[in-house]
Order: structure tokens, then sequence, then C-alpha cells
């Protein structure tokens, strides 16, 4: 997998790290060697951006929680474009690496659900103020998504319809853990 063995810690986000991710992308592949690396004119705002979210994380009392600390680097590393080539899946990495350290699973999108993902960035990059709130909301729906999913495979019948009741994804995960 992408995200083992990167030599990170745990609980914080660092440019090393998410150059990492987008190099271990392309291992192997023609293009290597743009692989991790920045285009120019986007590595300062980058590295402010995951410096101010990487704060938010290792924070004692966070004042963000973290799926949407999750949702907020998947935009940052999406919507600033730092690399040549694969931006998305590097955000997507990203975003579920900060979710399964932070307890949760990893965001899944449904296939019957991938356009929406791919026509809010085009609405949230219209908008010219990139409101991230659309797009954290869709996060969350992804996420109790996943964790039904989960559910239905580890969990009786009678115990899914119970929890599947809860909306809160805080609530959901104590009842499930």
């Amino acid at each position: 997998m992408v995200i083992d063995n990167v030599g990170v810690d745990s609980q914080g986000l660092s440019i090393e790290f998410v150059k990492q991710i987008n190099m271990r992308l392309y291992e192997g592949l023609n293009d290597f060697e743009s692989a991790g690396k920045f285009t120019k004119g986007r590595g300062e705002v980058f590295t402010s951006m995951i410096e101010w979210l990487d704060a938010h994380l290792t924070a004692a009392e966070p004042e963000i929680d973290r799926v949407t600390i999750a949702a907020l680097a998947h935009m940052v590393v999406y919507f600033i474009h730092v690399f040549k080539d694969g931006n998305t899946r590097t955000s997507q990495l990203v975003q579920n690496y900060i979710l399964l350290n932070s307890g949760y699973p990893p965001s899944c999108i449904p296939t019957d659900e991938f356009t929406t993902y791919q026509d809010l960035f085009v609405t949230i990059e219209s908008m010219g103020s990139r409101d991230p709130r659309p797009f954290v909301r869709f996060i969350y729906r992804s996420l109790l998504y996943t964790m039904a999913k989960l559910e239905e495979c580890v969990v009786k019948p009678e115990y899914v319809e119970s929890v599947q009741s809860i909306t809160s994804i805080q609530e959901r995960r104590a009842a499930v853990m």
C-alpha cells in the first residue's frame, strides 16, 4: 500500500509525506522523474496550507474535527495542484491517511456518486471562494456510506439497523467500537 512505511509520524502531516505519496504512485512509470516534485510557483502556498492542517491535526485540543481536516487536506492537494500528475489520487490518499490515523475507515465514494464528486470540484472552483462546506458534507456522507458498508460485512443484521439509524459519525463510531 502506498501509505505503508513512508517514515512519518502517524499523527502528523508533512510536505515530505505528501511528496512521498505522489512519488510512490508513479514508481516504475515513464514520467517518474517528475513524481513527488512540485511544479513551479505553487510550493509556498501548498507548504503553508499543509503546515496549517498539521497544526490542527497535532493540536492538544483541536478546533476542527479530524474528518473536516481530512476533507480540507483533500481539497488543498486537489486545488493547489502542486504536482505534474496524480493530484487527485494523492489528495484521496492524504485524506484517507488522516482518517485512518484518526480511527476512521477510509472514505469510499460510491460508484454512482463519483460524478457528484467531480462536479463538486467544478462547482467549488467556479464559485471563486472555494467554500469547503459542500465538499466537507460530501466526505461526511461518503464516510457514513463506508461505515454502513463495513457494518453490513461484520455485524449481525439486527444490530446494523440500529447503528444505521445513528446519523452522527462520532456516535456511530462509538457504537461500533
